[in-house]
C-alpha cells in the first residue's frame, strides 16, 4: 500500500506564498521577518522574527491517516530539543456516513499491542471511535492518540511544533520520511487527555449576520462567521486572523483594500489592520482563526 490517500491544501504556515497585492510577497514566514510585529502581531513577533504560530491546512482525506500522538513540551524537549508543545483543532466540513475518527482511547494500549501486527482488529477495544457529523469541532491535546479516518473534509488547526510520533500506519510501509516511534510515543501518551468535541448548532439562515466561538486554547481560537444583510465590524486586537469561506462568498473590506473569496479560499487580516469588515452573499459562512 502507497502513502496514505489525502489532498491537503495549506492556509496558513511558514512556506504558504502570501502576496498583499501592491508588491510584498513572498513565503509568509519571509514577509513575517520583512514586515515585524506588523503582520502577525507582537506575540508571534516576540517568539522570533519570522515565526508563524500556528498552521491552517484543508485535509481531503481518502484513507485512514496514522495513528498518533503529540507530546508535551516537558516530554517533547526531553527527546527533541527543537520541538514545542502541539495542539490540534478539527472543524468537520464534510463526512460521509460511516466516516470515523479515533479521539482518544478508551482503555490502556501497551507496548505489546502496538507491536502486534493485527492492530488494526485490535484498535476497536482500545480507540475511542468517533462518527463525526458536518460542523462537528474537536479539540486534540497533547498526549492524546488520534486519527482521521476516510471520506472526511477537515479544515485543521495546529500549533506550528516539530514532533509527531507516529504508533501505526495502517500497514502502510515504514520510511525516513514517515517513521514510526511507539516507544517515544508510548511515553508521551496521556490516558487521561481529555479533549473537546463538540456538534454546534447550524448556521442560521436568517437575515442577521453571526458570530459566534466554536473553540478556545491557549494558542488559538476559532470562529464561525455567517453572513447576513447586515456587514460585520471587527476588530484584531493587535494580533492576525485568518478567514477562509466555507461556502458561498465572503467580501473582506478594510480601510485601504477589498478582496471577495470563494469556497476554500483565505486571506490573512494582518495586525496593523486595527479594525475590517465582512460582507458577501447572504447566507455566506467563514472559518476564522486567531493565533494568540
Amino acid at each position: 500500500m502507497g502513502p496514505a490517500a489525502v489532498g491537503e491544501r495549506r492556509l496558513f504556515a511558514p512556506d504558504v506564498s502570501i502576496s498583499d497585492g501592491r508588491g510584498v510577497c513572498g513565503p509568509l514566514a519571509q514577509v513575517a521577518r520583512q514586515l515585524g510585529p506588523c503582520l502577525l502581531g507582537e506575540g508571534a513577533h516576540g517568539r522570533g522574527p519570522g515565526c508563524v504560530p500556528i498552521t491552517i491546512k484543508l485535509l481531503d482525506v481518502g484513507e485512514w491517516l496514522s495513528l498518533q500522538v503529540h507530546p508535551e513540551s516537558v516530554a517533547a524537549r526531553a527527546e527533541c530539543a527543537a520541538s514545542l508543545e502541539m495542539t490540534e483543532a478539527w472543524v468537520i466540513l464534510d463526512a460521509d456516513a460511516g466516516s470515523r475518527v479515533i479521539h482518544g482511547l478508551q482503555r490502556e494500549l501497551d507496548q505489546a499491542v502496538l507491536r502486534a501486527p493485527d492492530l488494526a482488529h485490535s484498535l476497536g477495544a482500545y480507540a475511542r471511535f468517533v462518527a463525526p457529523q458536518r460542523g462537528d469541532v474537536f479539540f486534540v491535546p497533547p498526549g492524546m492518540v488520534h486519527a482521521l479516518g476516510p471520506s472526511l473534509l477537515v479544515y485543521e488547526v495546529a500549533q506550528h511544533a516539530d514532533v509527531t510520533y507516529r504508533l501505526y500506519d495502517w500497514g502502510r510501509s515504514e520510511s525516513l520520511s514517515r517513521p514510526l516511534a511507539i516507544e517515544c510515543g508510548l511515553v508521551a501518551t496521556d490516558l487521561s487527555a481529555v479533549g473537546g468535541h463538540t456538534s454546534p448548532a447550524p448556521a442560521t439562515t436568517g437575515s442577521a449576520s453571526m458570530n459566534e466561538l466554536l473553540l478556545r486554547s491557549d494558542a488559538y481560537d476559532v470562529r464561525r462567521v455567517r453572513i447576513g444583510d447586515d456587514e460585520l465590524r471587527l476588530e484584531t486586537g493587535g494580533g492576525c486572523q485568518v478567514i477562509t469561506t466555507v461556502s458561498g462568498e465572503v467580501t473582506v473590506r478594510t480601510s485601504c483594500a477589498q478582496r471577495t473569496l470563494g469556497r476554500h479560499a483565505s486571506a490573512l487580516i494582518p495586525a496593523a489592520t486595527s479594525e475590517y469588515r465582512l460582507g458577501g452573499a447572504p447566507g455566506a459562512v467563514a472559518l476564522l482563526t486567531i493565533p494568540r
